[in-house]
């Protein structure tokens, strides 16, 4: 292979990393196969919560609580697109919680839990803290 083809190749794939970006941009979640069935996850694969006192577009969850269950936020360019249904499943929505454009799951807000290190990881699932069970969202 020439230095010139090496070259073409390598520009080439630098050229498809931004559509790649973008790509997970435009899906903020997904889903997971565990050993609880099939959940739900971040663009990072990272396991995603709900919060039983939350209600719909509400969360109960800040200080102390967000630090343990980090809020699962969005840009303000992939709120936009989930707003418009672009994000690819018709059960996502977001909301401002004041700190930030919050996902939800049919209206439920979804958390992170910190000491998750790694896809693929629920550890938080059934703790009973900050006043209330969390849960991952189970769906399938």
């Amino acid at each position: 292979m020439t230095l010139r083809t090496l070259t073409a190749f390598i520009m080439l794939a630098l050229m498809a990393i931004p559509a790649t970006l973008v790509y997970a941009q435009a899906t903020p979640v997904g889903t997971g196969s565990t050993s609880l069935g099939t959940i739900l996850v971040d663009a990072n694969g990272m396991t995603l919560y709900t919060f039983a006192p939350d209600s719909p577009n509400t969360s109960t969850c800040s200080g102390a609580c967000a630090g343990a269950w980090p809020p699962a936020t969005v840009d303000a360019e992939t709120a936009a697109l989930v707003q418009t249904g672009g994000a690819g499943m018709a059960e996502v929505g977001v909301f401002d919680r004041g700190d930030g454009m919050q996902l939800t799951w049919n209206g439920k807000p979804l958390y992170r839990f910190a000491p998750d290190s790694a896809p693929g990881q629920a550890n938080g699932d059934g703790i009973n803290g900050f006043g209330g069970l969390w849960n991952v969202v189970r769906v399938g």
